[in-house]
């Protein structure tokens, strides 16, 4: 009975161990089935990394040494950066350069991580003189690349060529840095401060000293043209020694070359006479044909050093730019003589307008523009509203500033600005109603005259300052204004030629026949119209003025003639003076007028009417009067 117990739990374990071991292989096939279902992704890295940026050497730069220093701004990236690769004339220099600091037989690499900068200096294969271009290419973990831009840089390491080919006429060739090019003896010149000239590297600076026994005599600084040649001239030498000419060359990149210790030696002339035989001697004289030596010294060398390289300059550009220069200018002066006459005519009013504008700039206004405009010709001729004299001399002050400032009816402050033109003369202008001031500006004089105002002159006569009130939209009533010149000044003759040049006439004929003279030589379709329209204006001046009757007025006191008088002619129906002049030396005027009825008016500053002749208008007709028409003054 027990032994059938013990059977039966023995098959009974050994059921349960064969379910087990039948049911695991499907188990664990289910659980690796179950684990297969999972799915891992992989993400592919296409993303480049950050562009490098270079540094040094900058683009266009010119180095001085074959080992190269570069230098460029670290790349950034997404995943993880690898290396880097240095490109040279399109080639790769270095591959695989790290990341981080790093010295190799070829190069040294250096990083700055507060910068991000990177660092790779050549120690092998120097870089030949030339021209290079370089970049930098990033490259990540999974070989994504990004470029730099490209940038050049050119490797000079040699010395800046310099070469001197003449001296004076005297051709050479001594070149620097090479001893055996040097002259034995010194170079003997024939006159003095000599014209170096030569060749060498194009803009490279060169300092020149000039030494007599170590002590120095002159010291010059100048460049190489950009076409490779150089001219120097030396100062005045002293003669019959030995100087010597040392010569440092400095390139643009620092470069240097020398050329030291050229002698030079300019002998003084002199004038051998012999002597005739049995010419007494002194006891001590050398034995041989008795002769006087007499130094002389060139009558050049007496001027002023600027003056005396002057020619020596001319003399190197010629030959050296002669034929490249002279097709320039013929080119050029082709081109004006085409437009000559044109040039010429406009030359004189174009300056003397520039020269008015920039004297009266701080006044310049629309009105004070006609009158510099009226000035030089370019504007119709304005009726006079007065004249500015000087009191001592009576004569007129030109080129004066008359200022007329004041309050309107309305009580609106006004203020215009009039020029006097050769004659003295201020032009007319309409003001309206109120109260007005008249002052005078002139370099040499000044306003008011200290002088009392003479008793037969009334204050418009003889005007130093007084309020002028115009009312019904009358003119200006006739105004002479005296002034008084200051003490002699600084400057006087500059003023004076000044003045005399802005009282050239516009135009003149002495002007026209060089415009015709021109024209015929060079009968251009512009010089043409522009001689022809000078004539025409030149016609047109004098017609206007031939068209009015000519009559000749002479001024007496007790039979003497009288200069410098104002006389003006008004039309008896109008308050608007037609004429304003002076008489000349001999004390006669010639005035052109219309037909009609006038009012003269005869003003002088020394001298008073007679009793019977005291009204200040005598009315006469103009085509009536003889040609010699006498007012007694006394």
């Amino acid at each position: 009975m027990r032994k059938n117990t013990v059977i039966i739990l023995a098959n009974f374990f050994l059921v349960i161990a064969l379910l087990f071991l039948s049911f695991s292989p499907v188990q664990a096939q289910t659980e690796v089935l179950e684990e297969s279902t999972a799915v891992t992704a992989v993400v592919i890295d296409r993303i480049a990394p950050s562009t490098p940026i270079l540094i040094s050497p900058a683009d266009e730069s010119k180095l001085r040494s074959g080992y190269i220093e570069f230098v460029w701004q670290e790349s950034t990236d997404n995943w993880l950066m690898d290396h880097y690769i240095l490109v040279v004339n399109g080639s790769t220099k270095f591959d695989n350069i790290p990341l981080t600091a790093s010295e190799i037989t070829d190069y040294k690499l250096t990083y700055d991580s507060s910068t991000g900068y990177y660092r790779l200096t050549m120690k092998t294969n120097r870089l030949d003189d030339g021209s290079y271009t370089w970049k930098i290419i990033a490259q990540d973990y999974h070989a994504n690349q990004a470029s730099s831009v490209t940038w050049d840089f050119t490797v000079d390491t040699k010395a800046p060529s310099f070469i001197i080919t003449k001296i004076e006429e005297q051709t050479v060739e001594i070149v620097a840095g090479t001893i055996e090019t040097l002259p034995t003896e010194a170079i003997v010149l024939e006159a003095n401060e000599p014209l170096l000239s030569g060749t060498g590297e194009a803009n490279s600076s060169v300092e020149l000293t000039v030494s007599h026994q170590g002590e120095i005599l002159e010291k010059q600084t100048f460049t190489i043209g950009s076409n490779g040649t150089w001219s120097v001239t030396l100062g005045t030498l002293p003669r019959d020694q030995v100087i010597t000419l040392d010569f440092l060359i400095i390139d643009p990149i620092g470069n240097i070359n020398l050329l030291n210790d050229l002698p030079l030696i300019l002998y003084t002339p002199i004038i051998v006479i012999s002597l005739p035989s049995g010419f007494p001697l002194p006891t001590a004289a050398p034995a041989g044909p008795p002769i006087i030596q007499i130094p002389i010294l060139p009558p050049l060398e007496y001027l002023p050093p600027t003056i005396r390289q002057v020619p020596k300059q001319i003399v190197y550009y010629v030959r050296n730019y002669s034929s490249t220069v002279s097709t320039q200018v013929a080119s050029l002066i082709e081109k004006l003589w085409m437009i000559s006459v044109l040039l010429a005519l406009l030359a004189l009013p174009i300056t003397k307008l520039l020269t008015l504008l920039a004297t009266y700039r701080p006044y310049l206004s629309a009105d004070l523009m006609k009158q510099l405009l009226w000035f030089i010709g370019w504007w119709q001729e304005q009726p006079p509203a007065g004249i500015v004299l000087d009191k001592k001399s009576q004569t007129p002050v030109s080129q004066s500033l008359v200022i007329i400032s004041g309050q309107t009816c309305q009580q609106q402050s006004k203020r215009w600005v009039l020029l006097t033109n050769q004659a003295g003369i201020f032009a007319q202008i309409q003001l309206p109603d109120g109260q007005y001031r008249i002052s005078v500006q002139h370099p040499k004089f000044f306003f008011p005259t200290l002088t009392q105002r003479p008793a037969h002159l009334d204050q418009n006569r003889f005007y130093t300052g007084a309020m002028i009130e115009v009312k019904n939209g009358l003119l200006l009533p006739l105004l002479v204004i005296p002034v008084e010149q200051l003490e002699k000044q600084r400057f006087q003759r500059f003023y004076a030629l000044k003045r005399q040049y802005l009282e050239l006439p516009s135009l003149s004929m002495p002007m026209a026949v060089m415009a015709l003279v021109i024209t015929v030589t060079f009968p251009t379709s512009i010089n043409v119209l522009s001689a022809l329209t000078y004539l025409a204006l030149l016609g047109r001046k004098y017609y206007l003025v031939r068209r009015k009757n000519c009559q000749f007025l002479t001024v007496l006191f007790d039979k003497t003639p009288l200069s410098g008088v104002v006389v003006a002619a008004q039309p008896a129906a109008s308050q608007q003076t037609e004429m304003l002049k002076q008489t000349s030396l001999n004390g006669s005027l010639d005035c052109y007028l219309k037909p009609g009825e006038y009012g003269l008016q005869v003003i002088d500053f020394k001298h008073q009417l007679t009793e019977g002749d005291r009204k200040t208008q005598t009315e006469f007709k103009a085509d009536t009067l003889s040609n010699y028409v006498p007012l007694v003054l006394g």
